[in-house]
């Protein structure tokens, strides 16, 4: 608190500038006291508002008066009902009518038929309003003609002008209880106006300090901060600005009125001010409920552009950013929505994930995925191809090594992928492949979150997520001694199946045409062109998933660029995808199946040769039997006595 403390009582009335002299020696609080009533109390109280004081002190009429004058805060010494019992009580022995002068603002304090019950008054009562010296003064002519014997009034002012008219006077006076709690709670308000005057000081240095632009406006949208940010971005010093309202900030800033008065939650906004290119942001100031202003942000585009670049330019040379969410994933299945709301689920916890799936089904994105929906996603992405690192290096590449560790060992050493991976995620792709000795190594990590480094003693503390993948049956690996059993129970706390194509046929058609948009090449525009094929490309399984598919996107892009015919070129790329698994049938038939292996029953000649009839017809459609002939080397005659022969619901059908 300042040492001057300059705290202002204005009193009506000598005994209660007594009190508080009293009081303020008591309590060591120093107050300067003056006496002076209503409008005249006012003047002063606003004199000593110039003075910038921190608290004025009054009672009564002349402090509800003062309160709705200064932008001081104003305290009043209570007036209670006791105060005003004991009034009347000293009245009734003075006359048979009894005025009682209020100011307007107190009108509905007091139930004065209640105290009329409480001290059993036959006296009449009549209660006389004023709002100022003159409306007083009147009033107290009024009770004159009402021919009251005796006046109640709460300062010394209305007694003088009652006595004039002939009135007993009785004081309504507040007890010195009433000053040390008016003083305490002066106190009390002053010390934390100090305390958020220092809160306010220290957040705009903050402000004033920070290099975001800040500009604050107050719920009349008149602006009350204006940092020096601000002013270079937009051109402006806060002199010309600071106290302004909205609707006078100079034209030339006509964009930031504009997103304002539009904006009244957060929002981000590309202003151009002078032709300089900012991002806004508006974002609303509220308490409870309220809202009492509103903060804008503003960010230069070509210093976040310089910090983006850097930033992105440091990690990708480490190779630590993912580069995937889940919207990248393109789906349409059901079982790919399940999929992925529980890849979503386990992305909130830091528990280990262990991601299964054939080769070329997307295990690497749903990594990427996981990692950018996670607490750590502000923090590093690592992957690691444990197949493709050599096995004499995979150990020092995760875990580092010390200098003079082994020949030719870096100055120095050099941190580990665990170390780099820090804070983040490290995604261990096919897992199942890394050498029995390191998992050994890696379960130690998982269970002491610690690495130590290739022939160092030292151990240092890591905090990592680990997602790890796999193409093969690490349950089976487990069971042929391939792979620890503990290592596998605690990189398997949470698991994610990522299904093949062939088990979510309605994405296929989804992702060619996804693939197609994405190309670069200008060849192929109109995805139009697949629907005639769209049945074949469906029925293929694609075992190499969604890998394979994109490379026979791209060869067909390149090959129709260079035949200049999308369709002949696209029939005879589905006839090579078929051929991967069972003979050409030529272009007239077309391919139907990837399939060329049926297994049967060991039975008699004929059981064994209407079974094969049966599950052949399963795989060649009826509309096609060209290919199934030629497929079984007989002629189209030939293969429709046998039809007829196994299968009842064709003998009536005529040979087409």
């Amino acid at each position: 608190m300042k040492s001057h403390n300059p705290i202002i009582m204005i009193s009506p009335y000598p005994e209660l500038s007594y009190f508080a002299e009293q009081v303020s020696k008591e309590m060591n609080f120093p107050v300067t006291i003056v006496e002076e009533v209503l409008e005249k109390g006012v003047h002063v109280a606003r004199e000593f508002e110039k003075e910038n004081v921190d608290c004025i002190i009054s009672r009564g009429a002349t402090g509800i008066l003062i309160k709705n004058n200064v932008s001081v805060p104003v305290i009043l010494v209570q007036i209670s009902t006791f105060d005003i019992l004991h009034a009347f009580y000293r009245a009734k022995d003075l006359g048979k009518k009894i005025a009682f002068f209020e100011h307007i603002m107190r009108k509905h304090n007091y139930n004065f038929e209640q105290i009329r019950e409480i001290l059993c008054l036959k006296e009449e009562i009549e209660i006389f309003y004023y709002s100022d010296v003159d409306s007083l003064e009147e009033q107290v002519e009024a009770a004159a003609l009402w021919n009251a014997d005796v006046a109640i009034a709460t300062g010394h002012c209305t007694l003088r002008m009652a006595g004039k008219k002939g009135m007993h006077g009785i004081m309504v006076c507040s007890t010195k209880e009433a000053v040390v709690d008016a003083f305490q709670r002066a106190y009390d308000l002053v010390t934390i106006r100090y305390k958020d005057q220092k809160a306010a000081k220290l957040m705009k240095t903050v402000i004033d300090n920070t290099e975001t632009g800040i500009m604050v406006l107050d719920e009349r949208k008149k602006i009350t901060h204006f940092n020096p940010v601000s002013e270079k971005l937009l051109g402006i010093k806060k002199e010309e600005i600071v106290g302004s309202s909205l609707k006078n900030i100079p034209d030339v800033l006509f964009e930031v009125k504009d997103f304002i008065k539009n904006n009244k939650h957060m929002s981000t906004q590309m202003l151009n001010v002078r032709d300089n290119k900012i991002l806004a942001s508006s974002i609303p100031l509220i308490n409870e409920d309220d809202q009492f202003g509103v903060m804008l942000t503003l960010q230069g585009v070509s210093k976040i552009q310089t910090l983006e670049a850097k930033i992105r330019k440091e990690l990708y040379a480490r190779g630590l950013v993912s580069r995937y969410t889940f919207k990248d994933i393109v789906y349409k299945s059901a079982i790919m929505k399940d999929i992925i709301d529980r890849a979503h689920r386990y992305a909130k916890t830091k528990s280990t994930v262990l991601i299964i799936g054939e080769s070329g089904t997307g295990k690497e994105l749903f990594a990427h995925s996981i990692h950018n929906s996670s607490p750590c996603k502000d923090g590093p992405f690592v992957a690691v191809n444990c197949a493709a690192i050599p096995e004499n290096l995979l150990e020092s590449e995760l875990f580092g090594y010390s200098e003079g560790a082994f020949t030719g060992a870096k100055k120095g050493g050099k941190p580990g992928l665990f170390e780099l991976a820090h804070g983040g995620t490290i995604f261990l792709d096919e897992i199942s492949e890394m050498p029995l000795l390191l998992q050994a190594r890696l379960l130690r990590v998982l269970q002491e979150k610690a690495v130590r480094r290739v022939g160092d003693d030292k151990i240092l503390p890591v905090d990592v997520r680990i997602i790890t993948a796999t193409n093969r049956d690490l349950s089976r690996l487990v069971v042929d001694n391939l792979f620890r059993q503990d290592l596998y129970f605690r990189i398997n706390v949470l698991s994610i199946n990522v299904p093949p194509l062939r088990e979510r046929k309605e994405d296929i058609y989804l992702l060619l045409e996804h693939f197609i948009n994405k190309s670069e090449s200008t060849a192929i525009q109109d995805t139009k062109l697949l629907e005639n094929s769209r049945k074949w490309l469906e029925e293929y399984n694609w075992p190499g998933n969604i890998r394979e598919m994109e490379n026979f996107v791209e060869k067909y892009l390149i090959l129709s660029e260079e035949t200049n015919d999308p369709a002949i070129t696209l029939q005879t790329l589905i006839n090579e995808l078929y051929s991967f698994g069972s003979e050409y049938l030529g272009p007239e038939d077309q391919i139907l199946s990837g399939s060329n292996k049926i297994s049967i029953n060991v039975g008699t000649l004929e059981k064994m040769e209407k079974e094969i009839f049966e599950k052949i017809q399963q795989i060649y459609p009826s509309e096609n039997k060209s290919a199934l002939a030629q497929q079984l080397n007989i002629s189209r005659t030939t293969l429709w006595k046998k039809l007829k022969d196994f299968s009842p619901e064709v003998k009536n059908t005529k040979t087409s």
